[in-house]
């Protein structure tokens, strides 16, 4: 909430227009019939982005493909614009894939959304390898929280992080060979 300070002015009757913009890119406006008193102050529509984050498979093997999900929705009464945020895949894993059409680069880690409307949702799927070597490891994969140009005034219900345990299974076969498949007896 915002306050007007200093407004004063005479009941005409006119309609009265205080238009405010404010250092964080919000801005707030005041329409009304004049009755001699001027508004206390506004409210300023913010967005509500949460960003959750899923792996398809938090125990994979050595080798295997896993595919993080990233979802980010617009919980706020406002539009957001400019929205992002930065995953960057951590070590033990190698990126495959995504299907962010070129919204997401996988050098930096940073995916670009756009603008998203009240109540819209955007999804990322980056696939990737789970890398040799890494049998027994715990692999954390942890996403910032998407961000935009209007206030997102609270973190409740981002879930950032996503951890796998790569499997130590081995997948041996064991091949036996014969040199003489008809030996003569004592040869």
């Amino acid at each position: 909430t915002y306050t007007f300070v200093g407004v004063n002015m005479s009941a005409d009757g006119g309609i009265i227009d205080l238009s405010a913009t404010f250092s964080d890119q919000n801005s707030c406006t005041f329409n009304n019939p004049n009755t001699g008193t001027a508004p206390n102050s506004c409210s300023i529509s913010e967005a509500d982005l949460v960003t959750t984050k899923v792996v398809d498979d938090n125990a994979p093997d050595e080798g295997g493909t896993i595919v993080y999900t990233i979802v980010v929705t617009n919980n706020g009464a406002a539009q957001a614009t400019n929205v992002s945020l930065t995953d960057n895949l951590p070590t033990g894993v190698s990126y495959v894939s995504d299907d962010g059409a070129g919204a997401y680069v996988s050098g930096t880690g940073l995916w670009t959304i756009g603008t998203l409307n009240n109540g819209a949702s955007a999804t990322l799927n980056i696939t990737a390898t789970v890398d040799a070597g890494t049998s027994n490891d715990t692999i954390t994969n942890t996403t910032t929280a998407a961000d935009g140009d209007q206030d997102d005034p609270t973190t409740v219900g981002d879930d950032l992080e996503e951890s796998i345990t790569v499997n130590n299974d081995a997948d041996l076969v064991t091949t036996k060979v014969v040199d003489d498949n008809a030996p003569d007896e004592g040869g």
